[in-house]
């Protein structure tokens, strides 16, 4: 009141300020600062928990990332590797289709020439008939001849 009367310019009587005891003021903030010094201690330990965690965590997601990158490089071996065979694959069945095509027509050819084979084979077999037939006939003429001129008559032999 005293200082609201100031205010407003109004004289006051002063009365004489008593002394304030501030000793329970004073050990209640001691206790304030006492517990959040506590507290701050609690958070602080709490945090470098939490950091230990962190850290751990980092360093088992840094080794998972290394195995997925092997994991990763290793099928991309196997990748290049099946490629390489099926390329290989590949090259194998057109050489077998083109030995296969071969093959068939070679056992065209192998037929073809057989049957001209066999063709000549009764050429001959037909020329040696008839080369044989031709013998005879020399033959049989000779004798006749012989036969002729011994007797000066004309026999033939059967």
């Amino acid at each position: 009141q005293a200082v609201l009367r100031r205010r407003q310019g109004l004289t006051t009587e002063e009365s004489p300020v008593s002394a304030v005891d501030l000793e329970p003021v004073l050990k209640q903030i001691d206790g304030l600062k006492q517990h959040i010094s506590e507290e701050v201690q609690k958070a602080e330990a709490d945090i470098k928990q939490i950091q230990g965690v962190v850290e751990s965590i980092k360093q088992e997601i840094e080794q998972k990332s290394s195995e997925q990158r092997e994991a990763k490089e290793e099928l991309l071996q196997v990748d290049a590797q099946l490629m390489t065979q099926q390329a290989e694959l590949s090259s194998t069945e057109g050489r077998v289709q083109q030995l296969s095509e071969l093959a068939g027509l070679s056992q065209d050819g192998i037929s073809g020439l057989r049957q001209k084979l066999e063709n000549t084979a009764e050429s001959l077999s037909r020329f040696q008939e008839a080369s044989d037939y031709q013998l005879q006939a020399i033959a049989n003429m000779k004798q006749l001849v012989s036969n002729l001129a011994a007797d000066g008559s004309p026999t033939v032999s059967a």
